[in-house]
């Protein structure tokens, strides 16, 4: 029990110091937008110069980890946003480790079970990406879904005399989300004085869809040489349309082939988690002695080639 008032103590100073954390985000968030919209260079990027203090070398691999980091930040930050989760990148990570290593700790403190802990953490270890590329995969369907009718809405419009952007302005008004919120942002990003083309490729950088790329592509080349641009969103449509009655045939003929590789995946690592509860010295024994710990190595190497080798059966390109 003397554990107890220790580990209520950690957790406060946990979460003390992590809304701290939180509140230096939120006061410099203003700071760091205005810098990127300017063209600044980025606090990172500052950070990993460093001045001209130390040898060119230094400098140099200062300036290669602040850019690794940052890229990666970038890239966490455009995944976020193709989510549509409002967090910053540095706030879902520090999200993503109290998830992970908070329960875990106090699993630890309260059952003294150090194999069980671990557990906890590599189950939850990648759960809040799982969550982001759920996510994520669910707002392109949804918009790639809304996409091909408000292709056919758009070309009607332009045939009835509007412009594009009076077409687009219209679909932001009568479409659902996520479709309106993007167009809404492309129209605010046209207002503010950004070329229509650019706008459209940040519409598809933030949506990373397949089809809205082929209607962005097609926009962009018939803004630079012309065509009946009516007729070419009539036939994205079209296409857009087709593609997913295909996508939709592909994913009932391989349902079978995706549900048996989730449960051969995901039976191992259930039987695990049981028998490290139930009788956690049973599995202990496999990971102490040196045939255990190969044999872990040999199947957890098996099961990512099935699954990987499932995947590629079942997946086809369209």
């Amino acid at each position: 029990m003397e554990t107890i008032p220790a580990a209520a103590l950690l957790t406060g100073i946990s979460v003390l110091l992590f809304c701290l954390y939180l509140m230096g985000l939120r006061k410099n968030q203003v700071e760091e937008r205005v810098h990127k919209l300017a063209g600044r260079p980025n606090k990172a990027m500052k950070e990993g110069a460093g001045g001209t203090d130390g040898s060119p070398g230094e400098r140099k691999k200062r300036l290669w980890r602040a850019g690794i980091r940052e890229n990666w930040l970038r890239r966490l930050e455009q995944e976020m946003t193709q989510a549509d989760i409002p967090l910053k990148p540095e706030e879902y990570l520090g999200l993503q480790l109290i998830v992970t290593l908070g329960p875990g700790i106090l699993i630890y403190v309260f059952s003294s079970r150090l194999l069980l802990s671990l557990e906890w953490v590599t189950l939850t270890m990648m759960l809040p990406l799982l969550v982001l590329r759920r996510a994520k995969a669910k707002r392109v369907a949804a918009f790639d879904r809304q996409l091909g009718d408000s292709l056919g809405t758009m070309a009607n419009s332009l045939r009835a005399g509007f412009g594009f952007q009076q077409a687009m302005e219209m679909i932001s008004h009568e479409a659902a989300p996520p479709l309106s919120t993007e167009m809404t942002r492309t129209i605010r990003e046209t207002n503010l004085g950004i070329p229509v083309e650019e706008a459209l490729r940040n519409l598809g950088r933030r949506v990373a869809s397949r089809d809205l790329e082929l209607m962005v592509t097609a926009v962009v080349i018939q803004r630079q040489v012309g065509g009946n641009l009516a007729e070419i969103l009539d036939r994205i449509a079209y296409t857009i349309k087709e593609r997913a009655r295909i996508r939709g045939e592909i994913k009932t003929l391989t349902a079978q082939g995706r549900t048996s590789g989730l449960v051969i995946g995901a039976l191992p690592f259930a039987l695990a988690g049981f028998l490290a509860t139930v009788n956690p010295e049973y599995l202990a024994t496999l990971f102490r002695h040196p045939l255990g710990l190969l044999m872990v190595v040999v199947g957890l190497s098996a099961e990512v080639v099935g699954v990987v080798i499932i995947r590629k059966i079942v997946t086809l390109d369209v």
